[in-house]
């Protein structure tokens, strides 16, 4: 071929693949190229092939024919016969036209030609197949001015066509499209958006940015359904692109019952870092705690928000607030389940194993009987703990430092500095046995006022020290067998912990350590306290094994089991917490995987004389991804229950400190909740679920959903059930339809 018949294919090809520009014209979801990305670079080589192959010298016109076939810069073209007119400028490509993108995009069509410089031209009976298997077809298609594309009569859809209808589930139809490239702005005219062949929504014109604008304003997907509290609802997004780096979302809610909510979403991303608000405002009507309406309305709403943001090296700062008008506004619209709401302002640096923070936090109770008086403030709380990289004695040193501001609007305040040297040291012999020592000592330093009165203590503002020391033994010894497929691993454990009594002085009040469980994760801790102002004081011994299996098929299994010794009672423990007498509960988990279709994690309690349940729960996963069960079962005994109004007479002597509950008060708590997913075909799932109270035999809440899912379409028919009363929030039903339509948007 010569080097001019060379060039002659070259500009046919780079002319034909410029037909690829016609697909701009489809919806916003395609990941269509520029003009720039399917031309190519122009001094790029073109590998070519057919069974024919001329150039007419007078006419100036190049032909291919049969089973023509080029590659340009990674694209192919091919056609049954492909023509170029040197002197008209003009390039025809009939029959079979296929171009394909290195990206997987293909355009098909029957007929292709381009002129005045490849910035006008018509193709004919196009279809486009798109990279995520989206589909564009149109009878004709247009190219003018080199920037405005128009379709005609023109179909887009991402759905496979039924075989059993012969339809898709759902395509968008238009007699016209109109892609201008100046504007970034793909246009319909006369669209209908169709199911399975029948058209139900007409839209006269409808628009939206075309696939290279990331980001521009418009409405996003609208939501429906019913509640028994807010009735029928709708709620239409609207979304405005601001700027590159920060956007706003409106998102008006209309229900036939409380009117309208309105929601919004804040989004900013700034160069330390980015932060985010989100809230919602309604004037609802005044409602009373038995739901009753009352005349009148109301201010209601809610207003979350968060950030990060670097300000040094290994530092950052940031937020989270989170604040609502009343206790049940998040529950009875739906917006979140959630009955504490925290605030907090902290500064963190994490360098290493070396961890420093700042923290500033404000709470709020949502529940019934939280008491605003008593709902704790804490204005500073500063943490950092240190490894010194140096080993002294082969051991390793840290340091921990800690310190507390916390105060009421009624009820005690207390501020609090600890500091705490650590050595430890591991040492693992040539038996395989693992020694670990560890020495701490501990100071804390207090000051405590408006402390509920006990015999024996003065009144007024109290300052409160003490010296916590402790040493530690702690000895294993894993013996390892292999049994053919099955590895075997069987631990003993012993710890033993010694620290002197008297570690609980009465003045000192508990803020940080009420909550409490002892269970197999504590079992080998120092202080069992999840928090630093009680102290497991006295001598003790703390020891277990563990078991387990492991086989080559992937099954395995595992049993931690354990107990805690020491010399008299402890009454610092509360009844009922399984540590207040000398010998403690059994602790224990197992852990079964026998197989890819099974996993139970069994986590207890036993009592220390007759070995029955007093913590009990269950957590199964069976089946697969398409047929599976989960269950979760819990029973907890003697749980206490605290008296509102305790008696600050009652005391066990000096050093013990108040009983935090005047009598026992002990309720027992037994629970289900089971979840199942079941694939009916290989679209449609069926989802259901339910929480029941087993100890009051009844039910807290249900759910069932049917799911569809495919490349085009997810859909979710749900129904929800809550059989709880709060306040103005009574026992209600939801009922939703979810749809998302894939490649719509962006």
């Amino acid at each position: 071929m010569t080097h001019r018949g060379y060039n002659h294919l070259k500009l046919l090809l780079i002319t034909a693949a410029s037909a690829l520009a016609l697909i701009y014209a489809a919806p916003a979801m395609a990941d269509i190229p520029t003009v720039e990305d399917v031309l190519g670079e122009p001094d790029e080589q073109v590998l070519m092939q057919a069974d024919n192959l001329s150039y007419d010298g007078s006419t100036g016109i190049v032909s291919a024919t049969g089973h023509v076939e080029a590659n340009y810069s990674g694209r192919i073209l091919m056609a049954d016969q492909v023509t170029y007119n040197e002197v008209t400028g003009e390039v025809i490509a009939i029959g079979n036209v296929s171009i394909t993108q290195p990206t997987g995009e293909v355009l098909f069509a029957d007929y292709v030609q381009l002129t005045d410089e490849l910035g006008e031209g018509i193709v004919e009976n196009l279809r486009f197949l798109l990279a995520n298997d989206a589909q564009l077809a149109a009878t004709r298609g247009t190219r003018t001015g080199g920037t405005r594309t128009e379709l005609e009569q023109a179909v887009f859809s991402p759905c496979e066509e039924c075989e059993r209808i012969g339809e898709r589930l759902w395509q968008i139809t238009a007699f016209r499209v109109t892609h201008d490239q100046e504007r970034q702005r793909i246009v319909y005219r006369d669209a209908r958006f169709e199911i399975f062949g029948v058209p139900v929504a007409y839209f006269p014109y409808l628009a939206h940015p075309d696939p290279s604008v990331e980001r521009q304003s418009g409405f996003l997907a609208p939501g429906i359904g019913n509640t028994t509290e807010l009735g029928n609802w709708v709620e239409v997004p609207y979304y405005f692109a601001l700027a590159p780096n920060y956007d706003l979302t409106i998102a008006p809610m209309i229900t036939t019952s409380e009117g309208v909510v309105v929601k919004s979403e804040f989004r900013h991303r700034v160069h330390a870092g980015e932060y985010e608000l989100d809230g919602s405002v309604t004037f609802a009507a005044r409602r009373n705690d038995d739901n009753k309406e009352l005349s009148g309305h109301t201010f209601r709403g809610h207003l979350f928000a968060d950030g990060a943001f670097e300000f040094a090296e290994n530092w950052e700062w940031g937020f989270d607030l989170e604040l609502v008008s009343d206790d049940t506004y998040l529950k009875r619209y739906d917006i979140s389940n959630r009955d504490r709401l925290t605030n907090n302002l902290f500064a963190r640096r994490i360098s290493g194993r070396d961890y420093t923070s700042f923290d500033s936090y404000y709470f709020i109770g949502l529940r019934e009987e939280d008491d605003e008086g008593q709902t704790p403030i804490v204005p500073a709380l500063f943490e950092h703990r240190e490894i010194i990289d140096r080993r002294y004695f082969g051991g390793q040193v840290g340091f921990n430092v800690n310190s507390l501001v916390l105060a009421r609007t009624e009820g005690a305040d207390t501020a609090r500095i600890s500091a705490e040297l650590t050595w430890d040291r591991t040492h693992v012999s040539d038996l395989g046995q693992v020694y670990s020592l560890f020495l701490s000592n501990r100071t804390d330093l207090y000051y405590v006022r408006n402390v509920a009165e006990t015999p024996g203590r003065p009144d007024g503002d109290e300052v409160v020290m003490r010296a916590l020391p402790l040493a530690a033994v702690e000895w294993s010894w894993p013996f390892v067998r292999q049994n053919g497929s099955v590895r075997q691993i069987i631990e003993p454990i012993v710890q033993v912990v010694a620290t002197p009594y008297g570690g609980n002085p009465s003045d000192i009040p508990n803020e940080d350590s009420a909550s409490f469980e002892f269970d197999e994760t504590n079992l080998f801790s120092y202080n069992k306290f999840p928090g630093l102002d009680r102290w497991e004081e006295g001598p003790r011994v703390n020891a277990g094994v563990r078991l387990a299996a492991q086989t080559i098929g992937g099954g395995s299994g595992s049993i931690v089991l354990g107990q805690s010794y020491r010399f008299r009672d402890d009454p610092t423990f509360e009844q009922g917490s399984g540590l207040e007498s000398e010998r403690s509960d059994f602790v224990g988990r197992i852990d079964l995987r026998p197989g890819r279709y099974l996993d139970l994690i069994h986590r207890f309690r036993l009592d220390r004389d007759d070995l029955h349940f007093r913590r009990n729960e269950v957590a199964l996963l069976a089946g697969t991804e398409d047929y599976n069960l989960e269950v979760g079962y819990v029973a907890l005994e003697d749980v206490l229950i605290p008296n509102p109004e305790p008696d600050p007479n009652l005391f066990l002597g000096p050093g013990f400190g108040p009983i935090p509950y005047d009598e026992e008060i002990l309720g027992d708590r037994e629970e289900i909740n089971v979840k199942s997913h079941i694939s009916i075909t290989n679209n449609w799932a069926f989802e259901a679920g339910a929480r029941r109270n087993l100890e009051d035999n009844i039910m807290i809440s249900s759910f069932a959903g049917l799911v569809y899912h495919d490349r085009c379409t997810d859909l979710e028919i749900s129904y929800r059930r809550r059989f709880t009363r709060d306040r103005d929030i009574e026992p209600s039903t939801a009922i939703m339809l979810q749809v998302r339509l894939h490649s719509l948007g962006h």
